[in-house]
């Protein structure tokens, strides 16, 4: 009987072990102005449910520069590298556990004009809310 008993739990420990555990991205996750070592040494975290990409954003307004390091959902990262009379931003994104260190991620130096848009109008904000 305990014989029986064990083997009709074998099928069930087989199924166990071949489904993979699921497990978070973890991106570095701060901001910092003016250093993206600083900022990286605040650490790293798990993302939340769906959000599938690493992010780093740098915004330059008049020298100066913020870091932000997120989790993001690949929806809403769109690579970015755009300059325009001292304002500037870049945005890189990348999909594999701290790949969101300094200066990684694929994109990361490349201008991408199609976004140039709302990349701007996200610099001329945070401009016009930093002189307020």
């Amino acid at each position: 009987m305990a014989v029986s008993r064990i083997l009709s739990v074998v099928p069930l420990l087989l199924i166990a072990i071949s489904v993979p555990a699921v497990r978070s991205l973890q991106c570095y996750q701060c901001v910092s102005v003016g250093s993206l070592i600083d900022c990286e040494r605040n650490g790293t975290g798990p993302c939340g449910d769906g959000q599938d990409t690493c992010m780093t954003t740098a915004v330059t307004v008049l020298s100066v520069t913020t870091y932000t390091k997120s989790c993001s959902l690949a929806s809403l990262c769109i690579p970015t590298d755009v300059h325009v009379a001292g304002i500037g931003t870049k945005v890189t994104c990348c999909t594999t556990d701290l790949c969101n260190a300094s200066g990684a991620g694929p994109g990361f130096g490349r201008r991408t004009p199609t976004t140039a848009g709302p990349s701007l109008a996200l610099a001329l904000l945070v401009a016009v809310a930093g002189r307020c």
